[in-house]
């Protein structure tokens, strides 16, 4: 919270802030459905209340946090899980905000970012545009842009990229295609700008994204 004595010339105050985003309702998050994970999904489900949490609780969070920051892909992938993990099973926290806040939020937002997911999956091998997603929940492209970087944590552009390369990525290893019509069938018009997001999203190119999956198997 940005209290004042944080901002009116006080030298000899300061704060550390660590901001973790992720959105548990796209693609790559659905094994929160499994019933191993149902501790986290009531404690997210809690979270549109605002969850604050104190005590041993806050403390050792504070230190997992900062230790995260140092890990990268898949360690700190599993850092989240271990975090979310510590959290669920913890009783040192309140809401902030009332339930029927929440459910007025709820009703306001998961209709309309519902309908964006649909679409997006319906239509992700066309020629998807931000204007034509707006129009379909009929939203201007301007509001439409603000609203679901605020909701996502992402422009639409690197969101529908994720959904495409998510999609290409499942159809290199179930399927012995050429990447090129892997590419086409996933919504990219040229070979070059599907292999840029498919290493800037897996870190590794189609081909040897195949590749690395063949090696395990022959292991």
């Amino acid at each position: 919270l940005n209290h004042k004595e944080y901002y009116e010339g006080r030298e000899d105050l300061y704060s550390e802030i660590i901001v973790l985003n992720f959105d548990d309702q796209q693609p790559g998050f659905e094994f929160l459905r499994l019933n191993e994970f149902r501790h986290i999904r009531k404690m997210l489900s809690l979270a549109s209340q605002g969850i604050l949490f104190y005590g041993k609780t806050q403390r050792v969070t504070f230190s997992l946090l900062r230790n995260m920051v140092l890990l990268k892909d898949a360690d700190r992938f599993i850092a989240l899980l271990r975090l979310l993990n510590f959290l669920s099973r913890s009783h040192e926290y309140r809401l902030i905000c009332s339930s029927a806040l929440r459910q007025r939020r709820e009703e306001e937002d998961n209709e309309r970012l519902s309908k964006v997911y649909q679409y997006i999956n319906l239509h992700f091998n066309e020629d998807i545009s931000e204007e034509k997603v707006a129009a379909h929940i009929g939203m201007n492209p301007s509001s439409f842009s603000r609203y679901f970087k605020a909701r996502t944590y992402k422009n639409f552009s690197a969101f529908l990229n994720e959904v495409r390369i998510s999609r290409a990525a499942s159809m290199i290893l179930e399927n012995k295609l050429p990447v090129a019509e892997i590419a086409y069938l996933c919504g990219y018009k040229t070979l070059s700008n599907f292999n840029r997001q498919f290493k800037k999203i897996m870190h590794k190119t189609p081909v040897e994204y195949r590749q690395s999956y063949y090696n395990q198997i022959e292991k």
